[in-house]
């Protein structure tokens, strides 16, 4: 710990949702917390900005599901309005509006996965296309989440899965690739079969309305991010923007007890990484403490675990 202060100081490092979140966290329980974001503003590109005009623009979708608990009941315990009302949900082609699905809670109730199925609306689909996903609820039902269907199904792509269930090319084209360009922002080719299969569960034969959503009246940074960033100064937390991690200073006993970002140190008697892969390639690559340590060597080519 450090002689200055009784306090342990803290340096998470990212400041997305998890960054925010270990720093909101900690610094509630009165840790010396200061958070590191390599960018201009926290969040990155999902807390969106705003056009010399005023408009909002924000990278991706970023809708707000019904089984996002977490946020929703982060937002209330930070005292934020920042949602809609729950909407209708539509998929469109090049031809026109194909799918329109309900508010689903506000449907009656029917069992599993019923409410989904009847509910949903398709407007230009023929049933015969619609009924070749059947036999994809073998898949759908035989993903346990476990290791070892994880490594069954991460072996082929969507796009294959779909095409030995016999699904058929309309309807992959005009439901099911535009439900993975949402749900996992890539094209069927381009996404595991296990991934595909782990959302599916959740559109399909998850509860009635976890497909109901909400959206920000804004950009996720000005109504969530930035007011949460206000909440977390006042108890004492330090959020640092266009710190660009370089290295770790580690000691003889293999502790953390500093972060590098270019000519400036951080001192810390621990540190908390909530960066993505991408980013902790970055880190790594510029690390030299990092790099010299086993359970980090080759992650800058081959990825982070």
């Amino acid at each position: 710990m450090s002689a200055e202060s009784s306090t342990p100081k803290i340096v998470v490092v990212g400041a997305g949702w998890a960054g925010l979140g270990a720093t909101y966290h900690l610094a509630q329980q009165g840790y010396d917390v200061t958070l590191l974001e390599a960018g201009p503003y926290p969040g990155g590109l999902v807390a969106g900005w705003k056009t010399a005009g005023g408009r909002s623009v924000e990278a991706g979708i970023h809708g707000f599901w019904y089984p996002y608990k977490n946020i929703f009941s982060l937002v209330k315990e930070l005292g934020l309005a920042p949602f809609t009302p729950w909407t209708r949900s539509c998929q469109y082609s090049p031809a026109g509006l194909e799918v329109e699905s309900p508010i689903f809670q506000d449907e009656p109730w029917l069992p599993t996965p019923l409410g989904t199925f009847l509910y949903t609306k398709f407007k230009r689909l023929p049933l015969v296309d619609r009924l070749s996903a059947l036999p994809l609820l073998y898949a759908v039902l035989d993903f346990d989440n476990s290791d070892e269907a994880w490594r069954r199904y991460d072996r082929v792509t969507a796009r294959e899965l779909f095409k030995q269930f016999g699904v058929s090319a309309r309807l992959y084209r005009d439901a099911f690739e535009p439900m993975l360009l949402v749900g996992l922002f890539a094209p069927g080719e381009q996404c595991s079969a296990a991934a595909a299969l782990g959302m599916l569960y959740y559109f399909i034969l998850a509860h009635q309305p976890d497909f109901d959503v909400v959206w920000c009246r804004g950009t996720v940074g000005e109504k969530i991010f930035r007011p949460w960033v206000d909440i977390l100064e006042k108890l004492g937390a330090k959020v640092l923007t266009k710190q660009r991690v370089t290295d770790l200073i580690v000691d003889s006993n293999n502790r953390a007890t500093g972060v590098v970002c270019g000519e400036e140190t951080f001192d810390a008697d621990a540190v908390i990484f909530a960066v993505g892969v991408t980013g902790m390639q970055k880190i790594i690559s510029s690390s030299p403490a990092l790099q010299s340590r086993q359970e980090f060597r080759g992650r800058n080519e081959s990825g982070c675990s």
